[in-house]
């Protein structure tokens, strides 16, 4: 047996434990998610940002300019703070909203909302942060901007805000937080914003659906992970077939979604061979891709997905990352991928490939604040 460092923004380093043969990581992300999260699709993006967990203090945003050539990011100004107290530190995930709002889920229980110029600089909303349950640890938008999600794993359930469309305010809806059978590592929502997808660890990953006028969750079931499997994250593919779970042992399992019901069926019987602790999982604007940052072995994992939903290891991976990768996004125009190291303080930044689809070329990396935990994009 051994405890791992949970290293998407919960406090208790080692709350897991696990055999050797089901080597678990936490994804804060962070949370990922951790989650990966969400962020906002576009041709481009002018800057990124990573939050900073700093299990040492309280947390902060890191700001920076991307090169949109060269894939380098540039600090803007230096990080901004997430706010002190227990109610405020420890981001453990990020994600930007309508290219207008940010927001942080915080280990402390909270969510900090910033307002976002048009230069990319933060500003705290009136209000932030604002109440969550017991450790958030991820964190998701509709592709709508009006319904925030927010994965509290020390509570057991999911709370649900609307979002002020003028301010970026935020107001838990009626019935929130909407309860989990599981602790809620990192979540996920479809394309089209009618399903929400929780990763529960050994207790599978929790289907729900959402109202369109309310943002209400409704349970559609439990669906148990693969054999031996201890899924810490999801994402849906862009076309919204398939859903890809970071597995936290070893692997990537597959499930294709009924677009009506939102309910999961499994593709294939076990899961597609990562890395040692894979906690974050994300896929390109066109579902070509699914890349999976594995803790453990510090290294991505890339794969290229079948027209049946099932992935094939992409020629060159796994790829080297800095230490304990937590989070990775693509950026807006799918040229770019950036990955938190969690342990290494760092963004590793890799191009994708022109003549090899799918593979990365190590492009270079950047400084972050104190335990990077999740990316987003501006």
């Amino acid at each position: 047996m051994r405890l791992l460092d949970k290293i998407k923004g919960m406090r208790r380093w080692t709350q897991l434990v696990f055999s050797a043969a089901a080597a678990l990581s936490l994804s804060l992300a962070g949370c990922g998610d951790f989650f990966t999260p969400r962020t906002d699709t576009g041709a481009t993006a002018s800057n990124v940002y990573a939050s900073n967990f700093n299990a040492a203090g309280p947390g902060s945003v890191s700001v920076y300019t991307l090169n949109s050539s060269s894939g380098a990011l540039a600090s803007a100004g230096g990080a901004v703070s997430t706010g002190s107290g227990a109610q405020s530190d420890g981001p453990a995930a990020v994600t930007v909203v309508s290219r207008r709002f940010l927001y942080t889920a915080n280990d402390g229980g909270s969510v900090s909302a910033f307002a976002v110029s048009s230069t990319g600089a933060l500003s705290l909303i009136t209000g932030s942060p604002f109440a969550a349950g017991a450790n958030p640890t991820a964190i998701a938008a509709t592709p709508s901007g009006s319904f925030l999600y927010v994965a509290d794993s020390g509570s057991n359930d999911i709370a649900a805000y609307s979002i002020n469309s003028s301010t970026g305010a935020l107001t838990q809806i009626s019935g929130s937080p909407f309860t989990t059978s599981g602790q809620p590592f990192g979540i996920t929502i479809d394309p089209t914003g009618k399903f929400l997808y929780a990763s529960m660890d050994s207790a599978g990953i929790a289907a729900f659906t959402i109202n369109a006028t309310s943002g209400a969750l409704s349970l559609v079931r439990d669906v148990p992970p693969f054999t031996g499997g201890r899924p810490q994250a999801a994402v849906v593919e862009r076309q919204g077939n398939f859903l890809y779970a970071a597995d936290g042992v070893s692997g990537v399992e597959v499930f294709s979604i009924n677009s009506t019901t939102g309910d999961l069926s499994a593709v294939g019987s076990a899961a597609f061979a990562a890395g040692s602790g894979p906690v974050a999982v994300a896929t390109d604007s066109n579902s070509k891709f699914v890349y999976v940052a594995n803790q453990d072995s510090n290294n991505v994992t890339a794969f290229a997905i079948l027209s049946d939903g099932t992935l094939t290891q992409i020629n060159g991976s796994p790829f080297t990352t800095g230490s304990r990768p937590a989070a990775l996004q693509l950026d807006p125009s799918g040229k770019f991928l950036y990955v938190a190291d969690f342990s290494g303080n760092s963004i590793s930044i890799f191009a994708l490939d022109a003549s090899v689809p799918g593979k990365l070329n190590t492009a270079g990396s950047a400084s972050t604040g104190n335990q990077p935990s999740g990316i987003a994009f501006h």
